[in-house]
């Protein structure tokens, strides 16, 4: 999957496959691969579901992910 969505090979993280607009992800695009939630590393989806569930959705998020070949930041606030 990795050469399918041209990624470094250092990259770990699970790919997102949809974003929901009405969201309060919208700022995940489709490809984004997400490494890490608040310093919590991602590497398989059973880590992120384990670590998305136990998120205060009254909290801001921080994620780091890998798009286009670029790692960033997103910080994703309570609607």
């Amino acid at each position: 999957m990795a050469r399918e969505l041209d990624l470094p090979s250092n990259v770990r993280g699970v790919v997102v496959t949809n974003v929901d607009p009405d969201s309060g992800v919208a700022e995940l695009q489709k490809g984004d691969v997400i490494e890490e939630i608040n310093q919590q590393p991602i590497t398989s989806v059973s880590d992120y579901n384990k670590i998305a569930g136990s998120l205060d959705p009254s909290q801001a998020q921080v994620l780091s992910i890998c798009r286009h070949r670029m790692r960033s930041f997103l910080v994703l606030r309570p609607r």
